[in-house]
């Protein structure tokens, strides 16, 4: 069983796995986030609240317990962590950390649709409804791979999404996301909570459960950290960072 430190397992749930125009006069959106990740007799709770800009595409993330830290992400793939109390940061690039795959971004652009499949290089192989209305897509890469995801399950009722799981080139099923209990903020519908099993093994899971809560807009959000910037005087630490 792999062994997780905090840091990974905050990431993992302050970025959920997986351009269109935002809905409405949305502009800038804060949420919290009560995020619980359960990897054999490991526990970790994580408070923590979002902040996105719509027009920038960015989004800021204060971790507030267990560790205090503010996460920024950039829809380049940039993305820096700060910690106040040490007044030190680590800057990082890689798409998987874009702000396009957060939780927020394909409910804010619109792309509830598809969750943003075919943006990502997938098309829809089939297409069927099941005895209770539910709509279920197969979605598989455009292109021939060799590794990686062999195909995409999308289920939808009343277009919106409710599960969606990734089987691998080894048909084996590694990750299944469901979405529940929506809410409507300003003209967008949200999941109020996402339940994603990451199995890691035929006998290993991580299980993470993330429940939003107290949704803010525009004015009503707090600015200092929709445009928070990293102080001038903290000292960047170096990482390894595996391309």
């Amino acid at each position: 069983m792999r062994k997780w430190n905090l840091v990974a397992i905050v990431l993992i749930a302050i970025l959920p796995l997986l351009a269109f125009f935002p809905q409405g006069n949305l502009q800038f959106l804060q949420v919290n986030m009560l995020a619980r990740t359960l990897q054999g007799k490991q526990y970790v709770k994580v408070n923590s609240t979002l902040y996105f800009d719509i027009v920038k595409q960015t989004m800021v993330t204060h971790a507030i317990s267990p560790i205090d830290q503010v996460a920024i992400n950039y829809v380049n793939g940039d993305m820096k962590v700060y910690n106040s109390k040490q007044n030190t940061y680590v800057s990082l690039n890689n798409m998987d950390l874009s702000s396009k795959n957060s939780f927020l971004y394909n409910f804010i652009y619109g792309a509830t649709g598809d969750l943003g499949l075919k943006q990502n290089g997938y098309k829809i192989s089939e297409t069927k409804k099941d005895k209770d209305g539910i709509l279920v897509t197969t979605w598989v890469p455009i292109e021939k791979r060799s590794k990686g995801i062999l195909k995409i399950i999308l289920a939808q009722e009343k277009n919106l999404p409710i599960y969606m799981s990734f089987t691998n080139e080894k048909k084996f099923t590694n990750l299944k996301i469901y979405y529940d209990n929506y809410v409507k903020v300003s003209s967008i519908m949200l999941p109020s909570t996402m339940t994603e099993i990451e199995f890691t093994s035929k006998t290993d899971s991580v299980i993470t459960q993330r429940n939003f809560s107290e949704f803010k807009t525009n004015t009503a959000c707090d600015k200092s950290y929709i445009n928070f910037t990293i102080p001038s005087s903290a000292k960047r630490i170096e990482t390894a960072q595996k391309k």
